[in-house]
């Protein structure tokens, strides 16, 4: 009997999909070190994620889309303005550090010393490290957070990151 740790199954709405031709890889929005008022706990969230600590439904009503987050320690709820003042501070770091990043040379791989020179000294370009493709995916991932929560300072935040962008 053998047994294959390795294998990735991607999810679509909560269910495994078998069919290797349309994977598409998982997306989520993990918050870090949050802070309960009411447990003094700290622990990791996933906003992305409909469900709490042991699979059950976060919030009160399964069919409201604005669910609140949940303590995974005590159950508490977390302020709603808390968890957005999370993801804009989050947004604004990715936006930062996509535009404080290295240029990398397409050939060579050496990063840019002078970002002056478009060209390398190899002659060839300097490439992001960060593609823009990436961080509009990251922000795309934020925004579905935002829509579904209806996060609306997130959101008008991403869509001028968006727009900064193009």
């Amino acid at each position: 009997m053998t047994l294959n740790l390795f294998t990735f199954y991607p999810l679509k709405d909560g269910i495994i999909s078998t069919n290797q031709n349309n994977w598409i890889p998982p997306t989520c929005v993990i918050l870090e070190n949050i802070f309960c008022q009411k447990c003094s706990q700290n622990g990791d969230l996933d906003v992305s994620n409909d469900f709490g600590k042991g699979g059950e439904k976060q919030g009160k009503e399964a069919n409201n889309n604005n669910l609140p987050f949940l303590c995974p320690h005590c159950g508490s709820e977390y302020p709603l303005s808390l968890i957005e003042e999370m993801l804009v501070e989050r947004v604004s770091k990715m936006q930062t550090s996509f535009a404080l990043q290295d240029w990398q040379c397409v050939s060579c791989k050496k990063i840019g010393a002078n970002f002056l020179h478009r060209h390398c000294e190899c002659s060839n370009k300097f490439e992001y490290t960060l593609k823009p493709e990436e961080l509009i995916r990251n922000l795309e991932m934020v925004k579905r957070v935002a829509i579904k929560h209806r996060l609306e300072n997130l959101e008008y935040v991403i869509e001028h990151v968006t727009r900064c962008l193009q």
